[in-house]
């Protein structure tokens, strides 16, 4: 065990055709030495490459073999984590050559490592490691970013048969054509960057990935994702691009150009964003999922809002009753979207929304092949039904703008079950436009008490419109005109049975936000001047009071933010959310999540504590539907933790709670969920014992030895378990009924 080469800012390191091997840490670079390492073997060493602090661009690094034989390891170091080459505050270095042989890395815990640096790959190949590249940044205001290919520049790396090919954490990274396969995590996650921080992922060829591109938590942050080819997994869970934001801070969202063959549940899903644009993208459901799939989505919005949804390709591979269960795209709980010139085809439902989807803008889609073009509202199970609201279908800008073509199985509008399909909602007197000519008659036929056909009204003499020319938005409502529109409502306000229900109109409106902006709106009118002060008494205006507090925590509009400005905003948001009392399980919720967010991520902290996990577990569990929009933003605040954890509330939400899907015993109803999983140290179990009053725990080695036992208790939702005495290892954790009947399997990876 030793150190083998110290190398300092005046001097240089030559290796060519070396072995290295059986090293502490190998090579050790500081200040900006120059490094030659071409055509070397490092074998079995705990660290083979460290470079810390400074500049490192005449250095080169190509044509090496890193490799980690399990079998050969050193004694001293077995159970320690073994990486390749680590950065370390490190202001540039590239690693590879697109014009030299590559370097291979494979069967290591991490091939790079690397910590508050810029890094550029190229021509690299990396297989069978725990994480390929795993890169953070504590500072993302230091402009450092990890290049994977850089602008016109192919990267050329390959990532393969690694749980993870790029991990990031608040790091800025331009990813640029590279390959990705077979990853059962993901091809590239980036979790929790940060203010200042930048995503692009450009030209990427992903396949059999559980997830192609995973975002979580990337807080007011670009994000583009553009012109990427991803094939998902077999697998229920498989999803070709996720995000997943909390909601005041969400990210600045580009998804355009890219091509998705989705094997799992979704093509793209985001979760709590804010004014994404999903652009020109061909998204097609590939397979056949049976029994295990409660909802399969092209598409699909949750608790989302000022999304634009423009000229996508959505479509269904058949529509069979394997495949009945199928979305073109689906919203739910989000408001103010724009879903326009998408073509839809062979599925269930062409668009689908829940709950309040209210001021979208729908037009201009084509729907093909579906059960049900446009359904809003659905049934939940047999005894409860959840409505839909989208709020009335007219022209923004009057005869200009194209309606809906509803071309059907036999392209004059014949659907299996209706073209527009109202279930417990309010449409039957809105306008919902559709073009005229071949597009009509439609045909709607629906069954159920509860389901009734609102009826389009034909558009006249408007023409086909041909994607993408529409895309420019060049006939939705302007933010002028907007304003203006705002003010005109003061004339001719709806009559309103009571203050909450002129409340909600107001807000609906947007006309909260926009007194907020400007006082002077006050002056104008009686019905507004009544309808601030009814805000202060009210927990719907308190509520939004303290959204809109979170959402100028980091705003820089007026000036340049400091540490002790973003702490005082904080302050006055907790300040807020302390005063309201809720009355209702929906407002208790979103009060108990604003109280952890502004705890957690809006200071600055990732790393939940156990009681805000248990907290967080207890909420994410329960249905949307039910228990409001903060299961959604919960559910956001969990990935933290464990990037596995997967809710599928079947569209239905089968009962009064979503229970965690993918860690499910088919022969059991005892649900659980391991996380960190590989742990350094402790791990917890988040689980439910809706079925059970005891459960106990064995750890067991893997030659069988019962190493401990713990017991789990009804009233709790989580177990914390220390592994800090034990080997790097697996061990196998079973669950026994008070019968002492073996209910449930899993295993815990311990890596040091």
């Amino acid at each position: 065990m030793r150190n083998d080469y110290l190398v300092d800012g005046t001097s240089q390191l030559i290796t060519n055709k070396s072995i290295i091997e059986d090293a502490l840490s190998a090579i050790n670079a500081t200040s900006g030495a120059i490094l030659r390492l071409t055509g070397s073997t490092f074998d079995n060493n705990l660290i083979s490459i460290s470079i810390v602090n400074g500049s490192y661009t005449s250095s080169s690094i190509y044509d090496n073999l890193f490799r980690c034989s399990s079998s050969l390891r050193s004694p001293s170091f077995r159970n320690q984590t073994e990486k390749q080459i680590v950065l370390d505050n490190v202001s540039d270095i590239k690693i590879g050559d697109n014009n030299q042989q590559p370097n291979h890395f494979s069967t290591c815990d991490y091939d790079i490592f690397s910590t508050t640096s810029q890094s550029r790959f190229f021509n690299n190949t990396f297989m069978a490691s725990v994480a390929c590249i795993s890169a953070s940044n504590n500072n993302a205001l230091n402009g450092r970013i990890l290049f994977a290919g850089d602008g016109g520049t192919p990267g050329n790396n390959y990532f393969s048969s690694a749980p993870d090919g790029i991990l990031l954490y608040g790091q800025s990274a331009n990813i640029y054509s590279n390959n990705f396969n077979s990853h059962n995590k993901s091809g590239l996650t980036s979790v929790y960057a940060k203010l200042g921080n930048s995503l692009k992922i450009i030209n990427n060829t992903m396949t059999n990935v559980k997830r192609g591109i995973d975002c979580i938590q990337n807080n007011l942050n670009l994000i583009a994702i553009v012109n990427n080819a991803i094939t998902t997994s077999t697998f229920i869970q498989s999803m070709g691009i996720r995000i997943s934001d909390f909601k005041p801070f969400t990210t600045d969202l580009l998804i355009q150009e890219n091509y998705i063959n989705c094997y799992g549940s979704h093509g793209i899903l985001t979760m709590n964003n804010g004014g994404g644009r999903i652009l020109q993208n061909n998204v097609m459901l590939r397979g056949t999922m049976y029994g295990p799939s409660k909802g399969r989505f092209c598409f699909s919005g949750l608790n989302c809002e000022k999304q634009k949804l423009d000229c996508n390709n959505l479509e269904g591979q058949s529509l069979n009753y394997a495949n009945y269960n199928t979305n073109s795209a689906s919203f739910s709980f989000s408001p103010n979207e724009i879903i326009s010139c998408n073509t839809l085809a062979n599925t269930n439902r062409g668009l689908n929304f829940l709950a309040d989807c209210s001021s979208a803008q729908i037009f201009g889609n084509d729907l093909n092949v579906h059960r049900n073009g446009i359904v809003v509202g659905a049934v939940i199970n047999s005894n409860t039904i959840t409505g839909g609201v989208i709020g009335n279908q007219t022209l923004p800008d009057g005869t200009h703008t194209p309606g809906n073509k509803y071309w059907g199985t036999d392209l004059h509008g014949s659907f299996y079950d209706a073209a527009t399909l109202s279930i417990n909602s309010d449409l039957t007197n809105s306008d919902f436009w559709v073009n005229s000519g071949i597009y009509e008659p439609l045909t709607n036929h629906f069954t159920g008490s509860n389901a009734t056909p609102f009826n389009p009204i034909i558009q006249p003499n408007v023409g086909p419109i041909t994607c993408p020319e529409i895309c420019d938005h060049s006939h939705v409502i302007d933010q002028e005109t907007m304003d203006s529109e705002l003010e005109q409502l003061l004339i001719g306000i709806p009559t309103f049975a009571n203050s909450d229900e002129l409340i909600k109109w107001l807000m609906e409106k947007g006309l909260y936000e926009k007194i907020k902006e400007n006082p002077d709106l006050l002056d104008s009118s009686v019905v507004l001047q009544n309808f601030a002060d009814s805000t202060q008494y009210k927990n719907e205006g308190k509520f939004a009071d303290v959204k809109l507090a979170l959402e100028y925590i980091f705003d820089d509009k007026s000036g340049a933010l400091t540490p002790s400005i973003i702490q005082s905003r904080i302050n006055d948001a907790e300040n807020k959310n302390d005063l309201i009392n809720p009355n209702t399980l929906y407002e208790d919720n979103e009060k108990t999540l604003n109280s952890i967010a502004l705890a957690s991520v809006a200071r600055n902290r990732s790393e939940l504590t156990s009681a805000e996990i248990q907290t967080l577990m207890e909420i994410a569990n329960k249905c949307p539907y039910i228990a409001g929009t903060a299961v959604y933003e919960a559910r956001s605040l969990l990935l933290l933790t464990d990037r596995e954890l997967y809710w599928e509330d079947d569209v239905q939400c089968n009962g009064s709670t979503s229970r965690l899907s993918g860690k499910k015993n088919e022969s059991s109803t005892f649900y659980w969920h391991v996380f960190p999983n590989p742990t350094t140290s402790k791990f917890s179990i988040a689980y439910d014992l809706s079925s059970y009053s005891f459960v106990k725990l064995q750890l067991m080695s893997v030659e069988g030895k019962v190493l401990r036992t713990e017991d789990l208790n009804t009233g709790e939702f989580i177990k914390e378990i220390d592994l800090s005495d034990y080997s790097n290892g697996i061990y196998f954790i079973k669950a026994f009924n008070s019968e002492n009947e073996l209910i449930k399997t899993d295993k815990i990876s311990v890596v040091k």
